[in-house]
């Protein structure tokens, strides 16, 4: 890390040349949250931000009105073939395990997740949506 020109403040600098396309740098984002505004229509993973779930799956929740049932129809297993072809996996959904709702792609993910600041904000069970802390979730 050295100062670069003015007004750039610093950057990042090789010692050594690289490959093109080389990875250089890599880091965990501090914090990352899903925008109460689309968790209706997109599952994604609470730590990595992932789709969580078949391809399926997520289509049934975009198109889910009956007006699109030919679509998805039509669809046949191609949703199936493109999710095998990208390696995605099985599309399973791995929940809270303290039953708080959040989802997740996988185990490791939650228990990374829980490690880093799950653990302080997971609400565990309610039983109804006037729950204060479900309430606060929601308008944060």
């Amino acid at each position: 890390v050295k100062a670069a020109q003015p007004p750039k403040g610093f950057g990042l600098y090789a010692l050594n040349g690289c490959p093109a396309c080389a990875d250089v740098f890599t880091e965990e984002p501090l914090f990352a949250m899903q925008h109460t505004g689309n968790r209706r229509v997109v599952a994604s993973c609470a730590r990595c931000c992932g789709f969580v779930g078949s391809v399926q799956a997520q289509l049934e929740v975009l198109f889910g009105e009956a007006r699109f049932a030919p679509l998805l129809a039509g669809l046949g297993d191609f949703p199936r073939r493109w999710q095998e072809s990208a390696g995605e996996g099985s599309g399973t959904v791995v929940r809270c395990a303290q039953g708080c709702g959040e989802i997740y792609c996988s185990e490791a993910c939650r228990d990374a997740h829980f490690q880093h600041s799950h653990n302080l904000l997971c609400v565990g069970k309610i039983q109804g949506e006037d729950h204060p802390l479900l309430r606060f979730k929601y308008l944060a």
